[in-house]
């Protein structure tokens, strides 16, 4: 295999929304399920990993990253790019660590800025549209809490010595400053460097740095949009973007509000048809009435061009015995077991999956050995089809982030899937 760049992620939609940049550069992108026994289609260059390490210890995350890193220079990948979190979520310290360690580099660059989405760094500091991350909500998250915005409070397990940082001043310099200044800190024995960038243009400078086999750059996917245009991207529009005729499902287990707020604009201008997950029979193991939403799933008849809602009926906090993060997983496994219920009875022919976990476990419960991306809807929301082998009828993959977006995302997601179904007719949704 000739793989240019192998992309380590923590979670599925982060392996997603980074990869697709290469995609649109013109280059083949794959994201196998697991690794042992993978299997890559003919002439693969870049490869998505998730290491479903976000919500795991320090410890777990960092042999599973190595262990991915290692499989990846079996396969006879030399290049890695260090896909983290774009509000600063997860093993951040552990991960990075475990690339530098197994893929022996000498430092890491780390911007976690994507501008196009309203991720900015500025004096060190991770802002979602001008706010410390810290205090929003993603960075409030009670599974997995941000407890700084500050990047460098991120890796407070490094000698202060050894941590540099580049303002927008010195990247505004131009490629050929940045490359000094950063083979001074190399010489100084510097490991980390932390970079500010406010614009696209600011992550264009600091991708120029990939031709530096020394260093390991560290970002999300505003870092990683920008390391594909580097040589020898060759970019191509999918004008001939098409899915299968049939129904639309969308699965949501996040937990953020912004995406709450999206299903409930889309129910409201076009009839679809919800199922809701029961939570609190869920905490309480209620059985009667977790067989009454099974009956449910069950009943539901095969219907042309139809959107089906499956999400759970309260994302408040329900008491339950097991705790928040056990209860939570249990969520998941239902969201994961309906879906593929509903995707077998029912003639769904694109899933659109909200949040990393949720979709992980999905697409695992669908049997699919991988995605093979094509394209992406709106900036964050890569798409693709299902690997799933013997499967009566294709599978288009959507993914979103809980936190991305604003209150009309859904709607613009679901109006570019009916202006792309390969039928004469659009789906009988009447607006409301």
């Amino acid at each position: 295999m000739n793989i240019k760049t192998a992309i380590i992620a923590d979670d599925f939609t982060g392996a997603g929304d980074s990869s697709i940049h290469f995609c649109h550069a013109g280059f083949s992108v794959f994201m196998p399920m697991t690794l042992p026994n993978a299997v890559f289609p003919e002439g693969l260059e870049i490869l998505a990993i998730n290491t479903e390490s976000r919500l795991d210890t320090g410890d777990s995350a960092y042999k599973k990253t190595v262990e991915a890193v290692k499989k990846c220079q079996e396969w006879g990948t030399k290049s890695f790019y260090k896909k983290i979190d774009s509000t600063m979520r997860g093993n951040i310290y552990d991960e990075v660590k475990a690339v530098i360690d197994a893929g022996r580099y000498t430092a890491t660059i780390i911007c976690p800025a994507a501008p196009d989405i309203g991720r900015t760094v500025i004096n060190g500091q991770c802002l979602l549209h001008g706010s410390p991350i810290d205090q929003t909500e993603t960075g409030q998250d009670h599974l997995n809490p941000v407890k700084s915005s500050y990047i460098k409070d991120i890796f407070d397990a490094v000698p202060a010595s050894q941590i540099a940082h580049i303002s927008t001043h010195d990247t505004d310099q131009g490629a050929e400053h940045l490359n000094a200044l950063v083979e001074k800190f190399i010489t100084n024995r510097i490991t980390h460097i932390i970079c500010d960038a406010t614009s696209n243009s600011h992550l264009e400078i600091l991708a120029t740095l990939i031709s530096n086999r020394h260093l390991l750059l560290t970002g999300a996917a505003g870092l990683a949009s920008a390391i594909a245009q580097q040589p020898p991207a060759h970019y191509q529009k999918h004008s001939d973007i098409e899915f299968a005729a049939g129904s639309i499902l969308i699965s949501s287990g996040s937990r953020m509000e912004v995406s709450r707020t999206q299903l409930a604009r889309l129910e409201e201008r076009y009839d679809c048809v919800k199922i809701l997950i029961p939570t609190q029979a869920l905490a309480s193991n209620d059985q009667y009435r977790l067989d009454q939403f099974w009956q449910q799933v069950h009943n539901l008849q095969p219907a042309e061009n139809t959107c089906y809602i499956l999400t759970p009926d309260s994302h408040k906090d329900i008491p339950c015995s097991d705790g928040p993060r056990d209860h939570s997983e249990k969520i998941a496994n239902l969201i994961a077991e309906a879906t593929a219920s509903i995707c077998q009875a029912l003639k769904i022919t694109v899933l659109l999956s909200i949040g990393g976990h949720t979709t992980y476990k999905l697409v695992k419960k669908l049997q699919a050995t991988g995605v093979s991306y094509e394209g992406e809807v709106l900036p964050g929301t890569p798409f693709g089809q299902l690997q799933i082998p013997e499967s009566p009828q294709p599978l288009a993959l959507i993914t979103k982030s809980g936190s991305f977006g604003d209150a009309q995302t859904l709607i613009q997601i679901y109006d570019f899937i009916t202006a792309h179904l390969n039928t004469q007719e659009q789906i009988p949704l009447t607006s409301r």
